[in-house]
């Protein structure tokens, strides 16, 4: 298990951008030593941001699960999370 609530202070914001969420995504695919896999998960925020869009185009991403409560707003992301997901031809479960 790796977090980025784990690189930083307790009760700190990440107050990070797309690049920056990116490269901290990056550093965990590929400098952390996962050992042999058969899954990983990641867990993303909702919505169809930077990081969705670039981990589905830099890691080789099988599919996608959406998770979603029954909110107005929170189900209007999920949407948008399954529209984009089509686009990129990534399998999803939701």
């Amino acid at each position: 298990m790796m977090s980025l609530g784990l690189m930083m202070k307790d009760g700190e914001a990440v107050v990070w951008r797309g690049p920056m969420l990116m490269g901290a995504i990056q550093q965990m695919l590929t400098q952390v030593n996962w050992g042999e896999l058969d899954v990983l998960l990641v867990d993303l925020p909702p919505g169809t941001g930077d990081v969705q869009l670039s981990l589905t185009q830099k890691a080789h991403v099988t599919g996608a699960i959406i998770v979603s409560t029954p909110q107005d707003i929170a189900l209007i992301d999920a949407r948008r999370a399954i529209d984009m997901f089509e686009k990129l031809k990534t399998p999803f479960w939701a």
